[in-house]
């Protein structure tokens, strides 16, 4: 467990073990005091496998989707979450291996990517230079 971590209660609503399967949609919650700074929403599903058996937890029934819960986490709480991360009382319990990924030889350069506008058709004009 990364008890050196803050906790964000907001995150398990019980003492399951969730997964973490999205966040995104940031917004201003007006209306509410807690308006001072943005609000990133997550998606947390409970486990129904043990939280160590990295083989189960890659397949789709190793989480409960009929009782996922969507909530509402400070965006200052970014840097602490990842997709797949594993979750109890408000602390990351583990970040399992599948989220690791390395690349030995990789290389971003103008030369070897391009840039797309989203939902463009793929042709030669969308491509920016």
């Amino acid at each position: 467990m990364d008890d050196k971590l803050p906790r964000v209660p907001d995150l398990t609503p019980d003492d399951r073990v969730r997964r973490m399967d999205w966040f995104g949609d940031v917004a201003y919650l007006h209306g509410t005091w807690q308006s001072a700074q943005p609000r990133l929403k997550v998606v947390m599903s409970p486990l129904t496998c043990a939280s160590d058996d990295q083989d189960r937890l890659l397949t789709p029934t190793c989480t409960d989707q009929q009782h996922s819960v969507e909530t509402r986490v400070p965006i200052a709480a970014l840097p602490l979450l990842g997709i797949g991360d594993l979750w109890k009382n408000g602390r990351r319990v583990s970040s399992p291996d599948y989220a690791m990924e390395c690349f030995a030889v990789l290389a971003i350069t103008d030369t070897t990517t391009n840039i797309i506008k989203a939902g463009s058709p793929r042709t030669r004009s969308s491509i920016y230079r």
